[in-house]
């Protein structure tokens, strides 16, 4: 008789968790189904942002039945040639920081006196180490 008890009670808990797992259940497909949603929405504002860039460099494709069909597939392909900026644009230049002009014309200034110098340099002779007396090599290098 004690026995039917504690089998109630292991029933009763083993239900009380498969209700839980259910509830659980229920919450993950919700969450699931509101991811899918949200990645759909993502991929469409990326492939909207993408369509925006590339139209942006490269020019539209073109409405010919070529590009229609392979638009109707959803596989977008770039029918188009590519389009080039012509030569004579000019593009913005953007703001130097005059300190950061100055630091390369020094710089620049700096490598050409070195490479003038290197030119005239002789080449030095330099002990080589045989492999048996460290502390000997070493002084002789300095």
């Amino acid at each position: 008789m004690a026995s039917d008890g504690v089998l109630t009670r292991l029933q009763k808990e083993v239900g009380s968790m498969q209700q839980e797992i259910s509830k659980l259940q229920e919450v993950m497909l919700r969450l699931e189904a509101k991811i899918d949603t949200k990645f759909q929405e993502f991929k469409e504002e990326f492939r909207g942002d993408l369509q925006a860039l590339l139209d942006q460099y490269f020019g539209s494709l073109p409405t010919g039945s070529l590009a229609n069909g392979a638009t109707d597939k959803g596989k977008g392909v770039l029918c188009a040639p590519l389009r080039f900026l012509p030569k004579e644009t000019e593009f913005p230049q953007a703001p130097v920081d005059p300190k950061l002009t100055e630091a390369s014309r020094v710089h620049q200034q700096n490598q050409s006196q070195m490479v003038g110098a290197s030119a005239k340099t002789s080449r030095l002779e330099c002990p080589r180490f045989d492999g048996i007396d460290f502390k000997r090599w070493w002084t002789k290098l300095k």
